[in-house]
């Protein structure tokens, strides 16, 4: 696979850039659409996967009736308004403390499919279209930049979606979603660091249903999933929404299963 262009390059770029970027990504619409990265379209970076590791199995369906391209507007919940005279010269990721409370994600009825054809030794060999997916937090990675894998694969959220897709059938929509598998092992797609600008994680509902999400900055994320540190309340290795653009997962929030 292609490797990734000089860092040294891309440093010259960041001064405010992803400060801007990310107040566009919490208040809303068009932000996502401005983002502009200075590494070119390229395969992922191969990782190998961590063997001691493996992701919730899910059915596998022969054929999905369901295609999606969902757009990526207004698809991050907008925690907080963030106002450009406040950002200074600060990191983004210094904006919000850790585990601040945030809006959880929404997740779309079908999040957006992966296909067969980009699958090769577990793992997505080419980059993902636009739009939004629903991953697994797989495992990190740390050679030459930090990352998360991310075992991807599409949902079909709540009852009709998931009986539209897998019939009323109580095995392949259990607790509502049902999630479509285009190969028989892990499917892993990575997520950079320095590309992510918005990164949750989840809480468990409370007693009425309601749904909590924090936000936590994704180095901070990076280190609890890599060390295996938990946190009370949170379920860190669990499902994501991962935002991607231009091939890029640019953000990653937890997620509250039925």
């Amino acid at each position: 696979m292609a490797k990734k262009k000089s860092r040294k390059k891309r440093r010259q770029r960041r001064s405010r850039a992803p400060l801007l970027l990310l107040c566009l990504l919490l208040i809303g619409a068009g932000g996502f659409a401005l983002v502009n990265f200075g590494r070119t379209d390229s395969a992922p970076q191969s990782v190998e996967p961590n063997p001691e590791v493996s992701s919730p199995s899910v059915p596998n369906a022969d054929e999905t009736p369901v295609t999606t391209d969902p757009s990526v507007i207004n698809t991050v919940a907008p925690p907080v308004v963030v106002h450009s005279d406040t950002l200074g010269d600060v990191e983004f990721d210094q904006i919000l403390d850790d585990w601040t409370p945030v809006d959880p994600p929404s997740i779309p009825p079908h999040s957006h499919e992966v296909l067969a054809e980009w699958v090769s030794n577990s793992r997505i060999q080419e980059n993902l279209p636009d739009g939004i997916y629903w991953g697994y937090m797989h495992s990190t990675f740390d050679e030459e930049e930090r990352g998360f894998n991310f075992d991807v694969v599409q949902v079909h959220f709540g009852a009709d979606a998931c009986r539209e897709v897998f019939g009323d059938t109580e095995d392949s929509c259990w607790d509502d979603y049902g999630l479509t598998r285009a190969s028989q092992g892990d499917q892993l797609y990575p997520a950079y660091l320095d590309d992510l600008l918005y990164t949750t994680a989840n809480t468990f509902p409370d007693a009425d249903g309601t749904l909590h999400n924090a936000f936590v900055s994704p180095s901070r994320l990076w280190e609890l999933v890599d060390s295996g540190e938990t946190v009370t309340n949170y379920p860190i290795r669990t499902w994501y929404l991962l935002t991607v653009i231009d091939g890029k997962v640019v953000a990653a929030e937890g997620i509250t299963t039925p």
